[in-house]
């Protein structure tokens, strides 16, 4: 899609009920989760060389990701409730009560992602350790622990935007208008999608190394979708 609206005031209004509240809240999440993970490493080593029980350490971490996932899915469940006040305020809608199945699957599948994720933390920190090039394995666990705070930026407005996706198509909504935060962060191939019409179906081109993505889900992206139609009941994105 190439046409393009104004949208100065829906942008103006993305405010701090906006995903990175939620992604903040999850980064500390996953960071305390990796500062647990790096807690428990640091313990192994101390009692001597963890390479002939790698398999038990990574089961012990595994188990730790596993209890993470309770919080991991609070935040999804944040998520999925602000989209959906959010679609129903862009499109005048009556309040959005519940939950619907196919809603609650994807939340299911997003949890089970999380716990996936976590475990890849666990895999870099465990690399970290055992790498017999690495010559300071424990300066290295604590890259892998900022890591962990892009990754729930990346997750979070991923998240966001298919929930908000899914509500306006159960609206019977299947464009939107890509919006960005209209500032010196926003990357080039994002900066020209700005108030642009796109298909919910059929995601755009935002960089040669990004490829096709829909709002949020390039990584570090803070752009957000606004159903096509909210600006025809002139509401707002926030």
């Amino acid at each position: 899609m190439t046409s393009r609206r104004n949208t100065p005031t829906s942008r103006a209004q993305l405010g701090p009920r906006s995903p990175e509240t939620i992604a903040r809240r999850y980064g500390a999440v996953m960071s305390a989760f990796s500062a647990r993970a790096q807690a428990r490493i640091q313990s192994w080593m101390a009692e001597g060389s963890v390479l002939d029980r790698v398999p038990a350490l990574r089961a012990d971490l595994y188990e730790l990701a596993q209890r993470t996932e309770k919080s991991a899915r609070a935040v999804g469940a944040a998520v999925t409730r602000l989209g959906r006040v959010d679609v129903a305020r862009m499109l005048r809608l009556k309040p959005i009560r519940g939950s619907h199945e196919d809603e609650t699957a994807f939340l299911d599948r997003w949890s089970e992602h999380q716990v996936g994720l976590l475990r890849n933390v666990v895999d870099r920190q465990l690399k970290a350790i055992t790498d017999p090039m690495e010559n300071d394995p424990l300066g290295k666990l604590w890259i892998v622990r900022n890591h962990a705070q892009l990754v729930a930026h990346n997750e979070t407005f991923a998240l966001s935007d298919d929930v908000i996706g899914f509500w306006s198509a159960q609206a019977g909504e299947d464009e939107y208008i890509w919006l960005t935060r209209g500032d010196d962060r926003v990357r080039p191939g994002h900066a020209v999608l700005d108030g642009t019409v796109q298909r919910s179906d059929s995601p755009p081109f935002t960089g040669s190394r990004e490829g096709n993505n829909h709002p949020g889900h390039a990584p570090g992206c803070r752009c957000q979708r606004m159903p096509h139609r909210a600006l025809e009941v002139g509401r707002p994105l926030r």
